[in-house]
C-alpha cells in the first residue's frame, strides 16, 4: 500500500477535541505480578503508536520511563481468523486480570507498505494503571523507532494536545508483505456517486438531525488491489458544526468497499487507514485502521476480503 504524504482529512482541529486527563487507577495492594503468557504458534498483531506531548508526560509520571512511542497489543492470529485480545473491562480487577492473557514481553516486525521497517521489543508494564492502558505495553530506554512522513492530526487519538506520526503495524512473524498489493489510485470523482447512497444512510443512522447539503460530500482516499477492488473514503466538505458542537462520526470519514461487480458496501466511519499486509502468512493482505471517537480509540482489522473484522479499544473512564 502506497501511502504517500499524510494529508489533512478535515477532521475536527485540537480545539474541537475534548482534552482529557487520563485518570490513574491505584495500585492493587499486595498484587500479584501478572504471569507470562506464551503466544505459541499463534501470530500476533499490534501497534506502534507515536505520543503527543500530554501522553508522554502521563506515561513518564505513571509508569517513570521516559516514552515517546508505546506498543499496543491488540489481535491474535486463531484458527478460525483474527481475534482482538480482551478489551472489554469494567473494573480495575477485570483489568488486571484481562493483562494474563497478553504476553509478557514480544519481539516484533515493523511493517510499513508491504516491507520490514526493523524489529522491536516491546515489554508489558507490571500492572495496567488506566483503562486505556489495556494492551500497553513499553519500549527499551533509549530506543529509536522509525516514523513514517510528518506529524499531524490524522491519527491524534482523543485528548491528544498535539500531533503525532502516523502509527505503524508490529507483526510477532516477520510477515510484511502485501500479496494484494493495495496502491493509492488517482482521484475518481465517480466513486463519491456511487458511494452516495451508501455514505446517506450512514450518516443519517449517525445523527438523524444533520442535514447533509448537495453538492458537499468528497471523495477523500482511494486505493486499488491487484484484483481491482476498490476502497475509498468520502468526507463532508464545505460544511462544518457549530462552534458549540463536540463534532459526531457523521464529521469524519467514511470507508467504502467496491468490487469488481461495482457493488458498494459499507465498513465504518471514525476511520483511518494504517497499512495493508499478509501478516498472517495466508496469501491474502489484512487492512488495519485505526479508530477514534468521542471517549474512545482503537485499531479495526478486516480481512477474508472484507467479509470478516475484528475490533480493539478502549474508552478513557
Amino acid at each position: 500500500m502506497t501511502a504517500g504524504e499524510i494529508k489533512p482529512n478535515r477532521r475536527e482541529p485540537f480545539m474541537l477535541r475534548r482534552f482529557i486527563c487520563s485518570a490513574t487507577l491505584a495500585l492493587l495492594a499486595g498484587g500479584a505480578v501478572v504471569t507470562s503468557v506464551q503466544a505459541g504458534d499463534d501470530i500476533l498483531v499490534g501497534v506502534l503508536e507515536n505520543l503527543a506531548p500530554n501522553q508522554q508526560a502521563r506515561i513518564r509520571q505513571v509508569y517513570g520511563t521516559a516514552e515517546t512511542s508505546v506498543v499496543r497489543v491488540a489481535f491474535r492470529r486463531a484458527a478460525d481468523g483474527w481475534q482482538a485480545l480482551p478489551d472489554n473491562v469494567a473494573d480495575l480487577d477485570q483489568l488486571q486480570s484481562a493483562g494474563q492473557q497478553f504476553p509478557a514481553s514480544l519481539d516484533w516486525t515493523i511493517a510499513f507498505d508491504g516491507k520490514s521497517l526493523g524489529r522491536i521489543e516491546s515489554t508489558r508494564p507490571k500492572q495496567w494503571l488506566a483503562y486505556s492502558d489495556i494492551g500497553l505495553q513499553l519500549l527499551p530506554a533509549g530506543e529509536q523507532v522509525p516514523h513514517m512522513g510528518q506529524p499531524g492530526s490524522d491519527f491524534a487519538q482523543w485528548g491528544v494536545d498535539g500531533a503525532v506520526y502516523r502509527p505503524l503495524v508490529l507483526v510477532s512473524a516477520p510477515n510484511v508483505q502485501d500479496p494484494d498489493r493495495w496502491q493509492r489510485t488517482a482521484s475518481d470523482s465517480s466513486l463519491a456517486s456511487r458511494g452516495m447512497d451508501s455514505f446517506r444512510a450512514a450518516v443519517q443512522q449517525e445523527n438523524a438531525k444533520f442535514k447533509l447539503e448537495d453538492g458537499k460530500v468528497e471523495l477523500l482516499k482511494a486505493y486499488r488491489s491487484r484484483s481491482g477492488t476498490l476502497l475509498f473514503a468520502l468526507i463532508v466538505t464545505g460544511q462544518a458544526p457549530a462552534p458549540d458542537e463536540v463534532p459526531g462520526p457523521e464529521w469524519s470519514p467514511h470507508w467504502f468497499v467496491a468490487d469488481d461487480a461495482g457493488q458498494v458496501r459499507f465498513l465504518g466511519s471514525e476511520l483511518m487507514l494504517i497499512d495493508a499486509g499478509d501478516y498472517g502468512g495466508d496469501g491474502h493482505s489484512e487492512l488495519v485502521f485505526a479508530k477514534s471517537s468521542y471517549d474512545y480509540d482503537g485499531y479495526v482489522m478486516f480481512y477474508d476480503d472484507f467479509r470478516r473484522s475484528a475490533a480493539f479499544g478502549w474508552s478513557y473512564h
